[in-house]
């Protein structure tokens, strides 16, 4: 069932970003996305009448113009909610999103890192950290930090699949495995 959906958010997503590629306005749809995932989180009610296949789909698109009509969304998000709609795949756009994003990252050569430090980085730090892995990578980085005090000191970074591990708590455990060895 998960594979389906994602191959069904991929599929969608595609078609989402090439429509929005051919008219220039990719940076209008992921802010329209963005929009769209603060108001169906906030407003759990809408996906609940929107979902279910029972509600026809003129009832449906008349619902979504009003609800979302303040929101001033690109032509291209409006159309495609409304395709969305009347395909009933209204419950992927969490998916969909993702999907959107990933395929902008890669448009625009970017890479999205997750840093897990025990303090928040200074700016320098974060750009140097980021330089750094830029280089590496050959990409612009995308630095998403976050605070754990559980780390005690040092980073944990990920990228896509691989993770370096450079905490004292890890350093420590290797210590004492080693210790414990001997």
């Amino acid at each position: 069932m998960e594979a389906a959906r994602n191959v069904t958010a991929k599929r969608y997503s595609e078609a989402l970003f090439s429509a929005a590629q051919g008219v220039h306005a990719l940076k209008e749809v992921a802010a329209d996305l963005d929009k769209l995932k603060v108001v169906f989180k906030e407003n759990q009610r809408y996906l609940k009448f929107i979902l279910p296949k029972v509600v026809p789909s003129k009832i449906k698109n008349i619902f979504l113009n009003t609800a979302i009509s303040k929101l001033e969304l690109n032509e291209i998000t409006h159309n495609f909610l409304r395709v969305l709609v009347r395909q009933n795949k209204v419950y992927a756009i969490d998916d969909i999103r993702k999907a959107f994003f990933e395929s902008l990252e890669v448009h625009n050569n970017e890479l999205r890192v997750f840093v897990t430090s025990a303090v928040a980085l200074p700016e320098a730090e974060s750009k140097k950290l980021s330089d750094e892995l830029g280089a590496i990578f050959n990409k612009k980085i995308i630095l998403n930090v976050v605070v754990d005090k559980n780390v005690l000191g040092g980073l944990l970074v990920r990228v896509g699949s691989q993770l370096l591990d450079a905490t004292l708590k890890n350093k420590l455990q290797r210590i004492r495995k080693l210790a414990l060895q001997n």
